[in-house]
């Protein structure tokens, strides 16, 4: 009995010996933890004389104290740890900024330009052992999972730099040599930032993040290839959407992913969506205006500063991606004119954006173009198509220091127009005169077609039918700004037989020929070819003057008045 006894008391020494031990390599002197005023985590009091889990949180309050230069204290209701499987559950956390602490950095100039506050309903930590519990400076660590997470980030008005040089590997080496986590996964996240300067708010919802190889220790404290310490990092949310100002519209994206370390962010299933039919859409405003319709499958940015896009909107990125999009413009133009809009040319649109861009390269593969036009000439619709659009933009900017280094904004591109020729056009933007909407265009398409296989625009819109013709060459170069644009043009065809139409009034919606005036037209006032029998080519200067209309319909107007004075017929057409 005597020696039953003994091991029996030497069982408890060696259970009292493991408790004071692991009590005192958790205990935190002269640490005491902040009191929960300002977070609805309440730490759960102690069951019993061996219930350690109160000092287990108390330990990571003060690592995060320490580590954050004071500036964040933690709050945990509960912890639920598991020794022998080596996990943790923790219900009801949050990181929330010591406010006393923050007026004590920002008049030392050491408050980081971005302050968090954190809120979750609970955190999984798988593969945190013994010896984790028990060592003093080191932590490994095989998962995080958060759960529901409410991430806050709040800007300051002025983003002074930071005067400090600690890293936070030196903020935490008093406490912490070394700790790695294998992953952090953020499940079903919510984050809000705050900019005070622009009084706005933005919220993205569904936020998924995966962080990989996460390393703090004197190897990584000045990684930069590391994004939060981590070898990888990709952020992602769904389903996005914003209304316009306007309530016409409604832009939606359906992934947006954001891979941190490799500086690109990938944006899927974008999608500009009218709020109504085309027949709706003209009740909802009082003057002529285009109806967009606008799909891409994927935006891809490389080399950009995904935070600075988030927290400070500006968008920076070396290049940008689009691999095919369907763009539907309609307008109706038996809506009354209204006022001319001279803010409405895309370098004045890129200027006037909330959002403040520097684009070195936005390439643009496959695009598809329809503009669809009600005529309040002839009742009819007509449609123009551009297919298998490929494009490059370069300098697409708003930043004032940028357009001080260059100046201006070129596009080049090429497509095929309505299934019968390949088109070129160049186009080059002053954006340090962007308000006068100064521009220079350059139109070209050589490959020769039928001039009937342009009715089903020419008859609605242009009220003339083209009998027979060929068309081998249109060439326009021009030059413009908000109320006008001019330059040359050469139209190279041959053989032109040209039927001017009316409306038919017995028939409504129908048009028919006018006789007399076609055959006087087509035999002493047109032109049926250039170059002409001598082989002397027409190449006619062309000016016209907004009324009203968009950016393309200004290039197209003067090359219509290029095209008319070549065959003959009277520019007035082109006002109509």
């Amino acid at each position: 009995m005597k020696k039953l006894a003994v091991v029996f008391i030497v069982i408890g020494l060696l259970i009292i010996s493991g408790f004071v031990f692991v009590k005192y390599s958790i205990s935190t002197p002269g640490f005491t933890p902040a009191q929960a005023n300002d977070s609805t985590s309440q730490t759960k009091p102690s069951q019993s004389f061996i219930d350690l889990k109160p000092k287990l949180i108390e330990k990571l309050q003060q690592l995060v104290k320490e580590g954050s230069n004071g500036l964040y204290n933690l709050f945990i209701h509960e912890m639920k740890p598991d020794i022998l499987n080596s996990t943790i559950g923790i219900s009801n956390a949050s990181l929330v900024p010591d406010t006393a602490v923050m007026r004590q950095l920002e008049q030392s100039m050491q408050l980081p330009n971005e302050i968090f506050k954190i809120r979750t309903d609970s955190i999984w930590i798988d593969g945190l052992g013994i010896k984790d519990v028990l060592s003093k400076d080191v932590i490994d660590v095989k998962t995080i999972h958060i759960l529901r997470p409410t991430i806050e980030v709040y800007s300051k008005k002025n983003n002074d730099q930071i005067t400090t040089s600690k890293t936070l590997y030196q903020r935490l080496m008093k406490q912490m040599k070394h700790i790695g986590i294998g992953k952090v996964i953020i499940h079903n996240g919510t984050l809000l930032t705050h900019n005070p300067g622009k009084n706005k708010n933005n919220k993205l919802s569904d936020i998924y993040v995966n962080l990989t190889d996460i390393r703090i220790d004197s190897t990584t404290q000045f990684d930069k290839n590391r994004f939060l310490y981590a070898r990888d990092a990709e952020l992602s949310t769904r389903n996005y959407s914003i209304p316009s100002s306007n309530h016409l519209y409604t832009l939606k994206v359906g992934l947006i992913t954001i891979k941190a370390t490799k500086q690109l962010i990938v944006a899927e299933n974008i999608f500009l969506q009218p709020h109504y039919n085309k027949q709706e859409f003209q009740k909802h405003v009082a003057a002529q205006k285009e109806r967009y319709s606008i799909s891409i499958p994927s935006i891809e940015f490389t080399n950009t500063d995904w935070w600075s896009l988030i927290n400070n909107e500006i968008l920076q990125a070396k290049s940008v991606q689009i691999n095919k999009a369907d763009i539907s413009v309609y307008l109706d133009r038996t809506k009354p004119i209204g006022a001319m809009d001279l803010r409405g040319f895309p370098h004045q649109l890129i200027m006037k954006l909330p959002l403040k861009i520097n684009i070195e390269k936005l390439k643009v593969k496959d695009l598809d173009i329809v503009y669809e036009e009600h005529s309040n000439l002839s009742g009819q619709t007509g449609k123009v198509h551009a297919n298998n659009l490929q494009g490059t933009v370069y300098n697409l900017t708003n930043l004032p220091d940028a357009i001080r280094r260059n100046k201006t904004t070129t596009v080049s591109a090429t497509g095929v127009l309505m299934n019968l020729a390949p088109v070129t056009l160049n186009l080059a933007f002053d954006l340090s005169n962007y308000k006068s909407g100064a521009f220079s265009a350059a139109l070209k398409t050589k490959k020769g077609f039928d001039g009937p296989s342009i009715n089903s625009v020419a008859q609605p819109l242009g009220m003339f039918s083209v009998k027979r013709g060929e068309l081998h060459e249109l060439t326009s170069q021009l030059n413009g700004n908000n109320h006008q644009a001019s330059g040359q043009v050469l139209l190279r065809y041959s053989d032109l037989h040209i039927t001017p139409l009316k409306k038919d009034q017995r028939n409504p919606g129908e048009l028919k020929k006018k006789s007399v005036t076609s055959l006087i037209a087509n035999k002493f006032v047109l032109k049926d070819e250039n170059p002409s029998k001598d082989g002397q080519i027409r190449k006619v200067d062309a000016s016209f003057t907004r009324q009203y209309g968009t950016f393309f319909n200004l290039i197209w107007k003067t090359t219509f008045v290029g095209i008319l004075k070549t065959i003959g017929a009277p520019e007035k057409m082109a006002y109509q």
